[in-house]
């Protein structure tokens, strides 16, 4: 015995998952691009005296838990710390443009942009063939 059933719509439900496949690894990259950004901002903002804080700025991979998507900026490393103390002591004086708060206040900045700056990427993306951001990998 033999049946025949036919799906409306599963061509088109198809492609929607192959796109769906594709766009959480180009929201990661997005995200990476965008993190990038805010980055060198903070860069120009953060308290500069021989360079170590500024040099221990970075974007780190980005991840994805289930359909969520996060990346993280940091400063510090060993320092983190020093990095600390002078990110929320607005007592200490610095040279101009330099200042405390240089990370909270670029991502503050960037925040009403970032989500169409990213769907604008990510749909870049999509619509031709990308090339990842220097520094991302690609692993998750």
């Amino acid at each position: 015995m033999k049946f025949n059933v036919e799906v409306e719509g599963f061509a088109e439900a198809m492609a929607l998952l192959s796109v769906q496949k594709k766009v959480i690894p180009a929201t990661m990259e997005a995200l990476y691009a965008e993190a990038q950004m805010v980055l060198a901002e903070s860069k120009r903002q953060v308290p500069y005296r021989v360079g170590a804080l500024s040099g221990s700025g970075m974007v780190h991979q980005p991840y994805s838990v289930g359909s969520k998507v996060a990346v993280e900026i940091s400063y510090g490393g060993a320092a983190v710390d020093y990095a600390l103390v002078q990110h929320e002591n607005t007592d200490y004086k610095h040279e101009q443009g330099r200042k405390a708060k240089y990370l909270e206040d670029p991502i503050a900045d960037a925040q009403g942009r970032l989500a169409s700056n990213i769907a604008s990427r990510v749909r870049n993306m999509l619509g031709k063939k990308s090339q990842a951001p220097e520094g991302y990998d690609g692993v998750e």
